[in-house]
């Protein structure tokens, strides 16, 4: 637990933040304070939680609290929520941007949730660092930010003075985070079983869809992944048939594939065939050796061996939390 004498926790609020995240962690923080204050064996510092809005633009008239924010106060932590529409609009003179070098400056811990990341990255703080966002936005947030190294098989990443978490409702996974730091693993413990979330680390490859990059330019490369997608996967696909596919040398298609998506193409290849595998665990009741078949490997073992490696749980597992059949 970090030591402070108090602990002030600012949210920000700008036009189109996604309120569930807001209202979620401004529940799970207050929560956590009054469970300290319950534990006599050890003094606690107060929790207070500000919503940041620095526009002024917003109708607080269908929401149950008021703009709590004033200039003079100061910050242990600043949490930048998602965009409900996707990415957060940036200009460079953004009043926000802003505000985050200043605080943290002086010190202050920044969080970000799913796109909220964004609007971090911009800050120029994220430089050379390890980071997540939201799965689906991952290859703009790549192509956006080249030199930040970004790591989606995670939920959370806690790099001490940033702290980054990806998307849906994995705010309560950041504020879980938060409460450890701030007021010990006791306090987390107790707000999880209150609040019925899970403490324990999950990892974000669990949900992740296969979105490959197709806005890279090369169209040689992207004649190739479009032929990929098109082609019958249990059959075996070849390196010499797909730089005939692209009209170039096998060694200048290995390099430019990389270049294009990120992956060399057997990495590519495990990851398309593992995505066709999802959709029938998920919407078909075949074993998985058929589906191992049905993708391309003659193995189930082998299967199942690169199946938990991309996915992180075994196809079995995957079957049991994901099926809708």
């Amino acid at each position: 637990m970090t030591n402070f004498q108090s602990i002030h926790i600012g949210i920000l609020r700008y036009s189109d933040a996604q309120e569930v995240t807001i209202l979620g962690l401004r529940d799970i923080f207050m929560v956590a304070n009054q469970l300290a204050r319950k534990i006599t064996e050890q003094s606690f510092p107060d929790l207070t939680v500000s919503i940041i809005d620095l526009e002024d633009k917003i109708d607080y008239a269908d929401i149950a609290f008021l703009k709590t924010y004033h200039p003079d106060k100061e910050f242990t932590v600043i949490i930048i929520p998602p965009d409900l529409k996707g990415i957060p609009s940036i200009s460079e003179d953004n009043l926000y941007i802003k505000f985050l070098q200043f605080h943290h400056q002086k010190g202050t811990i920044l969080a970000s949730v799913g796109t909220g990341a964004f609007l971090l990255a911009q800050t120029g703080l994220l430089e050379n660092r390890v980071v997540t966002t939201h799965w689906k936005y991952g290859n703009i947030f790549k192509h956006l930010f080249p030199n930040i190294i970004l790591q989606l098989d995670q939920l959370l990443i806690d790099d001490v003075d940033i702290v980054t978490s990806s998307g849906g409702v994995c705010w309560g996974d950041l504020g879980l985070c938060l409460i450890k730091r701030l007021l010990g693993p006791v306090v987390m413990v107790e707000t999880a079983k209150m609040c019925l979330l899970q403490s324990s680390r999950r990892e974000q490859r669990h949900f992740c869809i296969f979105d490959p990059c197709l806005y890279h330019g090369d169209i040689d490369i992207l004649r190739v992944q479009n032929w990929i997608k098109n082609a019958n996967i249990k059959k075996t696909i070849s390196l010499k048939k797909l730089a005939q596919i692209a009209k170039l040398k096998m060694r200048t298609l290995q390099r430019r594939f990389v270049k294009a998506t990120g992956l060399n193409i057997t990495e590519y290849l495990q990851r398309y065939r593992v995505h066709q595998s999802q959709i029938f665990l998920e919407f078909t009741e075949l074993s998985i050796k058929q589906i191992a078949f049905n993708v391309g490997y003659c193995n189930e073992s082998a299967f199942s061996k690169v199946f938990t490696k991309i996915v992180g749980i075994k196809p079995n597992i995957y079957r049991q939390i994901f099926t809708i059949i």
